[in-house]
């Protein structure tokens, strides 16, 4: 029985999720409440999201925490009301990462790569450097507070920071070359494979792949050739509109700061990877947090279209939106 609450205490912090989607949008932008529900429908029929939000695992939790920081931060860093409401602000942020923390130890990518975008906001003097240091202090001070746990709790008594069983990872692919570590052969990862990646697993494709598929295995056995063909076509426009969204940002400062973070977040992942070299770290949910980012881009892409005096972008946008949520429904009727 215990199992079914957790399973919903999962689709709550999906729910949760969605929500601070919605929420971030509209108090950025004058976001209608059609164009909010476009983009909120957009992860909600996801295989990979419904995955990470209903299934038994911690990653729903750790990756509510970093859409939380994310959207708290955005809030902060756009708020020109009273020091009081930035208090407010600056402690939702701390508490987010100290429960993040504490759930799952890789919100703490999600945490220095907010950091790092907030360091080049203060450099490039985009935001004051009291904002700034307020908000890089926000993120640093849980952090601190965890790293003392580590060193004094764990490091002193066992010459660990943290015990992990990650050197499993080394065992299987020995070699850190760039060539071996960026794109380690097919064969090697077994169950973890996933489609689109040839004989080897390239990062970007793998990491897009898993953002739509995640680990869900798919009922499709009288037809095999149509998941293929289904699933490439899928994939094909996911892509497609990612590139659009970001290609798009350049129109608004959030979402501007959206692809800073994603960047980020994804260099800060080959990090981890080049020194455990398994494409199990190649995986999105490791970085779903930035779900939120990329409803940031999805709306930015969506209002840009209903802006554009050519009706054929705005269609074609549109278009290729309904299709990809369609496909999607077809995955969610196929999942088992």
């Amino acid at each position: 029985r215990h199992i079914s609450w957790v399973r919903l205490f999962s689709i709550i912090c999906g729910a949760l999720g969605l929500v601070l989607v919605a929420w971030t949008i509209r108090k950025f932008e004058v976001a209608d409440a059609t164009k909010t529900l476009m983009v909120a429908v957009f992860p909600a029929t996801t295989p990979a999201f419904l995955f990470a939000f209903t299934s038994y695992n911690n990653d729903s939790l750790s990756n509510l925490m970093g859409m939380a920081m994310t959207a708290f931060l955005f809030r902060f860093l756009s708020n020109y009301e009273p020091l009081r409401s930035n208090g407010v602000w600056l402690a939702l942020i701390s508490f987010a990462a100290k429960a993040g923390f504490y759930t799952k130890y890789t919100v703490i990518n999600a945490a220095f790569s907010l950091i790092l975008m907030v360091l080049c906001l203060t450099l490039l003097k985009k935001i004051t450097v009291k904002k700034g240091t307020h908000a890089m202090l926000a993120l640093l001070i849980p952090f601190g507070l965890l790293f003392s746990w580590l060193y004094f709790h764990n490091y002193l008594a066992t010459g660990n920071l943290i015990p992990t069983n990650f050197d499993w990872a080394r065992a299987i692919l020995p070699s850190t070359t760039f060539g071996r570590a960026f794109m380690p052969d097919l064969k090697s990862v077994g169950f973890l494979s996933r489609p689109f990646s040839g004989d080897k697993l390239f990062y970007p494709l793998y990491h897009l792949s898993s953002s739509l598929f995640g680990a869900v295995e798919f009922d499709w056995e009288r037809s095999r050739n149509l998941f293929k063909w289904t699933a490439w076509l899928l994939f094909s426009i996911r892509l497609l509109i990612q590139l659009l969204a970001v290609g798009f940002s350049w129109t608004s400062r959030p979402a501007r700061w959206a692809v800073s973070i994603l960047v980020i977040a994804s260099l800060f992942q080959l990090i981890f990877f080049f020194r455990y070299p398994t494409p199990l770290h190649m995986s999105f949910r490791y970085v779903a947090w930035t779900w939120i980012l990329w409803g940031i881009l999805y709306f930015n892409l969506i209002r840009t279209a209903s802006l554009s005096s050519r009706p054929w972008i705005r269609k074609s946008i549109y278009g290729l939106l309904c299709v990809s949520v369609g496909l999607q429904g077809l995955f969610l009727w196929a999942m088992t």
